[in-house]
């Protein structure tokens, strides 16, 4: 819900598909395809571009180099002063974020290792026992939002006019709707778009 009562929808869902229930999570993404809601496999490492759709037989599924948002959300977590970057926590405790919640923000650290014979900084959990979701959910964060801005066009000034409307239980014909059954075919077409205009994106086969 937007501060000024609008009801707000999500454009694109990553589900960490780690742990023991990949299997669950493939099959509920596949089911509910062609809705934008996909699944995400972490790995180590720093990239520019730190998110890309998997090369093998499983298109639904996107590989995320953690350590380039993670400590993209360490040098935000930094910032004392509100402005660009700057991370917002809201104060009400019926919004969840509590000190457990923040102390799974700062439950890592970077680290330096070898890997093939070079340096290689990463980031780890500061202790075996320390809880981390709330940082690896912050990670899907930025991963989907990298895809929605690569992906779908946004129209700012109409997004403007609909938050400046009175709010009301239905959503208004100029709200811009979010296009939740996006076919295969139009969101590679979206894709293609976008990595020739940003030329960032990795080759998807």
């Amino acid at each position: 819900m937007h501060p000024t009562g609008h009801r707000l929808f999500p454009e694109i869902a990553l589900i960490d598909r780690g742990g023991h229930h990949a299997k669950s999570v493939y099959d509920y993404v596949f089911r509910v395809a062609p809705r934008k809601v996909f699944c995400s496999k972490g790995y180590r490492g720093y990239e520019q571009n730190f998110i890309r759709r998997s090369q093998g037989a499983n298109q639904r599924l996107f590989i995320i180099k953690v350590d380039s948002p993670k400590e993209a959300i360490h040098a935000r977590l930094r910032q004392s002063e509100p402005g660009p970057g700057y991370i917002h926590l809201p104060s009400n405790p019926s919004a969840g974020v509590d000190l457990s919640y923040c102390n799974q923000l700062c439950s890592e650290r970077m680290v330096i290792g070898y890997r093939h014979g070079r340096r290689e900084p990463y980031f780890e959990k500061i202790s075996d026992k320390a809880r981390n979701e709330s940082f690896d959910a912050l990670v899907l964060n930025f991963g989907a939002r990298q895809l929605v801005e690569m992906t779908t066009p946004v129209d700012i000034e109409a997004t403007r006019a609909w938050l400046s409307s009175p709010a009301s239980e239905t959503v208004p014909a100029s709200r811009p709707q979010p296009k939740l059954s996006l076919s295969n075919e139009d969101f590679e077409q979206r894709w293609e778009r976008a990595k020739k205009a940003s030329g960032w994106i990795h080759e998807i086969k």
